[in-house]
C-alpha cells in the first residue's frame, strides 16, 4: 500500500483539530498528527471509501492505535473496495501442516500489528470483523496467529478471548475447521508447560463445554488431581476441580466422592480445606473452622460460613 503522502489531497479542505484555548488539560497534538487528522476528518465525514482514505487510517493507527472510530472506518473501507485482507486459499494450510497465511498487503499490516501490539483490543476486534464465516482456512489461520502471540505472552487475555471466539464461530459455521480431540490434546500439553497458567485451565473448561463429547469426568479427575499432587498450592487446578464437579451434565456422586477422598490428603493446604468445605458431605463446619485457623486474615468470613 502506498503511504498517504503519495496520494493527491488537493481537493480536500483540511479541518483544524479541535483545541480549547486555555484548557487546563490541553492535549499537545504533534504537528504531524494535526496534518493527517486534518485530512482524515473531511474524508471521514464524506464517507469516502478509497485507497487514499485507507492510507490515512494506516497512518493514524500508527500514531494512535486506540482510535476505535478509525479502525471502524478502516473496516468500512476494506469492505467497500473489496480488499482480500486474508487470502488463506492461496496456501495449503492444514492443522497438521500449519504455515504462515498468505495475505494481501493490508493483511500483512494487520498480522504484523497483531504480533507487535497484541495487548491492543482494537486489533482483535478488527480481526473478528474480517471473519470469513465459511472459510475453514480462516479459522485455522486465526488460531495460528493466536498461537504465535501466546508463544510470546502465554497469558494474553485478548488472545485467549479471541481464540475462544474463533472456536465458537467455527462450531456454528465451519465445524470441520478444527479437530476437537487435537484441541484438547494441545491444551493438555500447555498445562505441562505451565500448570499455573489459569488461562489454560479456563480454556480447557471452555473446550469441554463447547465439545461435550470430550467430557470424560474420570479422565478429567485423573488429569487435575495429578497436577494438584505436583503443586498443591495451585489455586487454578483446585478451581478447575470444583468446576468439573459442579457441572451437572457430567458430574457423578462417585466422582465427587473420589475427589473428596483425594483432597483429604492435603488438609494442610487452605485450598484443599476450602474444596472439602464446599464438596464434602460431612464435617463441613470442621473444615471452615480449620480454614479460620489457617487464614486468620479471613477468620470472620470462614466462621460466618460455619454459622450458616
Amino acid at each position: 500500500m502506498k503511504p498517504w503522502t503519495e496520494f493527491d489531497f488537493s481537493d480536500v479542505v483540511p479541518e483544524q483539530v479541535a483545541e480549547i484555548p486555555g484548557h487546563l488539560a490541553q492535549i499537545a497534538y504533534p504537528e504531524h498528527f494535526k496534518t493527517v487528522m486534518g485530512l482524515f476528518l473531511p474524508i471521514y465525514k464524506a464517507k469516502e471509501r478509497s485507497e487514499r482514505a485507507l492510507a490515512l487510517t494506516y497512518e493514524l493507527i500508527e500514531l494512535n492505535p486506540a482510535y476505535y472510530f478509525v479502525w471502524d472506518f478502516r473496516f468500512e473501507i476494506v469492505r467497500a473496495i473489496g480488499s482480500d485482507v486474508f487470502d488463506y486459499k492461496l496456501v495449503g494450510l492444514t492443522p497438521s501442516a500449519p504455515a504462515q497465511p498468505e495475505t494481501s498487503e493490508d493483511g500483512e499490516f494487520v498480522n504484523q500489528f497483531t504480533l507487535s501490539k497484541s495487548k491492543n483490543y482494537q486489533i482483535w476486534n478488527y480481526r473478528a470483523l474480517l471473519l470469513d464465516r465459511h472459510n475453514e482456512l480462516w479459522y485455522r489461520g486465526e488460531k495460528l496467529i493466536v498461537s504465535m502471540v501466546l508463544e510470546d505472552d502465554a497469558k494474553n487475555f485478548h488472545a485467549w478471548s479471541h481464540l475462544r471466539w474463533v472456536i465458537t464461530q467455527s462450531v456454528k459455521h465451519a465445524p470441520q475447521a478444527f479437530d476437537a480431540v487435537q484441541l484438547l490434546a494441545d491444551c493438555t500439553a500447555l498445562l505441562l508447560e505451565d500448570v499455573f497458567n489459569n488461562s489454560v485451565w479456563a480454556y480447557r473448561f471452555f473446550l469441554l463445554k463447547t465439545y461435550p463429547s470430550l467430557f470424560d469426568i474420570d479422565e478429567e479427575l485423573k488429569l487435575v488431581t495429578a497436577h494438584i499432587a505436583s503443586a498443591p498450592s495451585n489455586e487454578s487446578a483446585w478451581s478447575y476441580l470444583s468446576g468439573v464437579l459442579d457441572d451437572k451434565a457430567s458430574s457423578t456422586t462417585a466422582a465427587t466422592s473420589s475427589a473428596v477422598q483425594f483432597a483429604l490428603a492435603f488438609q494442610d493446604e487452605p485450598l484443599a480445606l476450602q474444596f472439602l468445605a464446599e464438596h464434602a458431605q460431612e464435617n463441613v463446619s470442621t473444615y471452615y473452622s480449620l480454614l479460620a485457623e489457617k487464614e486468620p486474615f479471613a477468620k470472620s468470613f470462614w466462621l460466618a460460613q460455619v454459622a450458616e
